[in-house]
């Protein structure tokens, strides 16, 4: 049994706040996006690509990445190749500031060869560019079916409302942050878009579950029983958000700066969806049938009046009670 379960929390009762709280977050996000807009990293926007093979070998690319600091390139992509090959991406980068990138790895490591040097223009860009808004519009695409076909269609649109909410949310701190969106950031969207559904998958079946066995001379309107269903998952979604942005936590403070903003993006995206499951997919699932839980109400308004009207009727024309005459016995003739 959970902790709230027996609560009286009345989540559904503030509908209109979550809703209006949803909005505002996804109009946010749409007003930033064309004016302030996301930091576009290599990835996207094109840059420079230097390889080189250095004189010793090294153990991993934190060996290389504090030698870059004083570049502003601490945080860019740097990649181990074999064991003395390393490869740097930066967005802009300088004949003398290359030079000066090869004479620190020299002095660090007796030797820098510069192997090649590319630049990534920015036609490649725009092609990743189309590539994660397809990924992700394909993502929701695949979870309206999935929901359609398990549970009904308009659970199926409360969980997109939910999972752009979701989506919404963590392009609106990539964009307050300012933090760098390159390819990894398909992968954050891609795996929220999944860990959310996960969550509003188990409500959702919770609330087919109490539907299926609710008694038919039930008094229990559907928001309520989705209020209960809610109140009955509560304390594992709780937990399962908890744990999972423990651990990216983790990764967060401890895994170095190449994954600090992946993990920053999966922390806030999953805080995001066990938020949303909550507060924004039921809820929004209310309000969808909001014409068949009326009609409900209206039968259980419907049926006091009718036994009041019948028990008066009944006060009013009491049954008569005939007593059946017995026939007299007849004297028998002499």
């Amino acid at each position: 049994m959970g902790y709230f379960e027996k609560s009286k929390i009345d989540i559904i009762k503030h509908t209109s706040l979550w809703i209006g709280i949803t909005i505002l977050v996804i109009l946010s996000t749409f007003l930033l996006f064309f004016t302030k807009g996301l930091n576009w990293g290599l990835d996207f926007t094109g840059g420079t690509l230097i390889e080189y093979r250095l004189g010793r070998s090294f153990d991993n690319v934190g060996e290389v990445r504090p030698l870059l600091v004083e570049f502003n390139l601490e945080k860019t992509f740097i990649q181990k190749v074999e064991d003395n090959g390393v490869i740097i991406r930066a967005k802009e980068l300088s004949s003398e500031t290359r030079d000066a990138i090869t004479k620190k790895l020299t002095e660090k490591f007796g030797g820098a060869d510069l192997v090649r040097q590319e630049f990534i223009g920015p036609v490649i860009g725009a092609e990743l560019k189309r590539a994660a808004i397809i990924a992700t519009i394909l993502g929701l695409i695949a979870q309206v079916i999935y929901i359609s076909v398990r549970f009904r269609p308009d659970m199926a649109l409360a969980a997109d409302i939910a999972l752009l909410h979701d989506i919404c949310v963590v392009i609106l701190a990539f964009i307050l942050t300012q933090k760098e969106i390159n390819t990894p950031f398909i992968a954050i969207l891609l795996t929220i878009v999944g860990y959310s559904i996960n969550d509003t998958v188990v409500i959702f079946d919770r609330i087919r579950e109490n539907l299926k066995l609710r008694p038919r001379d039930s008094k229990e309107t559907f928001p309520q029983l989705v209020n209960r269903s809610l109140l009955e998952t509560l304390t594992r979604s709780i937990n399962t958000v908890v744990t999972t942005v423990i651990a990216v936590l983790v990764v967060y403070f401890l895994g170095g700066s190449a994954i600090r903003d992946f993990a920053f993006g999966l922390a806030v995206g999953m805080t995001a969806g066990g938020y949303s499951s909550i507060f924004i997919a039921a809820p929004v699932l209310v309000l969808l049938r909001k014409k068949e839980w009326l009609k409900e109400e209206e039968k259980l308004k419907e049926e006091p009046t009718a036994e009041v009207s019948r028990v008066s009727r009944v006060a009013e024309n009491p049954p008569t009670s005939s007593t059946p005459k017995t026939p007299s016995p007849r004297r028998k003739r002499r």
